[in-house]
């Protein structure tokens, strides 16, 4: 009884290994400190403007890539898949992009970060792409620190002017497991908020007119999609926080969770508990790992592997081909955990099911709400050139409620053994003296008694030796 009360305990220390408890001590406003604001990306429902002005393109298999990258970025969720293009070059994409996308000096007015404005903004966004298409994204981690070389030089394409502190940042301002670095300057990116009231926000005013656009896609949207993420997370396919309407201001409140992982867990391994350091995996398109970039990675390497080609919004390099309407039921399928109500082969496909992205050790984890409001901003303008009558406001700031979470062993090894020896005294009135009179008895007591023995042996071979007196 006593050996299956004991075979009980250790099964379910295995199998329930891992628990998250609430951290008080880090509860407090201060914690902000050591937090970056979420990183901003913002995607314009417009994409392509000035499609009148078609390029001259003397080469056939080109224009038809044109074509169908022009109908790939109008068309996000139904592409027309009857042109019939198998890829298109990055060289092609980026000609189209450049030519014809919005930028961001169209869409962004302004920037408020605690009271300081930024009449110049858009310097200070990168360009990404997601699957809304071309986006621009503030408060991130450079990313020639968060993204390796090739995959940095497909997103370096997309002509545009970023400030110096992007381009010449050679030391992390914030590293996910340490914070903060202590020679980081306050300008350097990313930015944070140390405060939690409505003073402490920030504000991105936004241009929703398309003035001079001509002929564009698509023919009916006038809007923005907002994402907020972790400034180390590229937002190529998470969910938006907000979408953002003519004439509206959305207030959105942030709240944070601050997940740690206990030291006592530190020597285990990561599939025991459910985390990686960030020493402990590399990916090939990522310097720093979370579990939104592997499964992004993930999803593009099935579709490379499996369709020969990529989406336009995954990793990739400048000489990986992106997927065109031809192969955009390959791609959409193979990219994603596949499953049908239709089609049950489906449930035997390698997915990204297969990629084992776990968490990170040391993460945070950002949680929005927002109101939005409906006014007319054009009213009351002092300088009429400055006058936009389609225009909207974000207005972002933290929520006071701070969270602290821990990770740690569910079971710690002390307790395991407590329990271990509850069960030993209860039914063999077993103690830690009783172990060590087990190994007296059965390890040195035997080894003394032999010697001893052996002993007596060769004394009395001795005396039989000694000559008669």
């Amino acid at each position: 009884m006593c050996g299956c009360q004991i075979q009980q305990l250790y099964n379910n220390w295995m199998e329930g290994d891992i628990m998250t408890i609430l951290n008080e001590s880090n509860r407090n406003v201060s914690a902000l400190n050591d937090v970056p604001f979420p990183g901003i990306t913002i995607c314009s429902d417009l994409q392509l403007q000035n499609l009148d002005n078609n390029l001259t393109i003397l080469n056939q298999t080109l224009d038809r890539e044109y074509e169908d990258s022009i109908n790939l970025m109008c068309h996000v969720y139904e592409p027309n898949l009857n042109i019939g293009q198998h890829s298109i070059s990055s060289k092609t994409w980026d000609l189209l992009l450049n030519a014809h996308r919005i930028f961001c000096k169209q869409r962004v007015i302004s920037i408020t970060w605690i009271r300081e404005k930024i009449n110049v903004p858009c310097q200070y966004f990168q360009p990404v792409y997601t699957i809304y298409g071309v986006c621009y994204s503030l408060n991130m981690v450079p990313f020639h620190q968060l993204l390796n070389n090739d995959y940095n030089q497909v997103l370096s394409n997309l002509n545009h002017t970023k400030a110096d502190i992007i381009t010449n940042a050679t030391n992390t301002a914030w590293d996910p497991e340490i914070g903060f670095n202590k020679n980081a300057k306050p300008f350097n990116l990313p930015w944070k908020v140390i405060g939690d009231t409505v003073e402490d926000s920030v504000i991105i005013r936004f241009n929703l007119q398309n003035e001079n656009t001509r002929k564009h896609c698509p023919k009916t949207d006038k809007g923005m999609t907002l994402f907020l993420h972790s400034p180390i997370d590229v937002p190529a396919n998470i969910q938006p926080t907000a979408y953002i309407a003519v004439n509206n201001i959305a207030y959105i409140t942030t709240t944070f969770t601050w997940l740690t992982t206990s030291e006592s867990i530190l020597g285990w391994k990561p599939d025991m508990r459910h985390c990686y350091y960030q020493h402990e995996r590399t990916l090939k398109f990522f310097r720093i790992y979370t579990i939104n970039n592997c499964d992004i990675e993930c999803r593009a390497n099935n579709s490379l592997k499996m369709c020969g080609c990529v989406a336009y919004y995954h990793p990739r390099d400048i000489n990986t081909p992106i997927c065109g309407s031809e192969n955009y039921k390959c791609m959409r399928q193979y990219s994603n955990d596949v499953y049908s109500i239709f089609d049950k082969h489906l449930f035997t496909i390698n997915t990204t099911n297969d990629c084992n992205c776990l968490n990170v050790c040391t993460e945070i984890r950002f949680k929005h709400n927002v109101v939005y409001t409906h006014r007319n901003l054009t009213k009351k303008v002092k300088n009429p050139q400055k006058r936009y009558p389609y225009k909207s406001i974000i207005v972002m700031y933290y929520k006071r409620n701070l969270w602290g979470v821990q990770r740690t062993a569910l079971i710690p090894v002390n307790e395991f053994l407590g329990n271990i020896g509850g069960s030993l005294g209860l039914f063999l009135g077993a103690s830690i003296i009783s172990v060590f009179e087990l190994i007296y008895f059965f390890v040195i007591r035997l080894y003394v008694d032999r010697w001893n023995k052996n002993k007596v042996k060769r004394n009395f071979k001795k005396t039989r030796k000694l000559p008669l007196v």
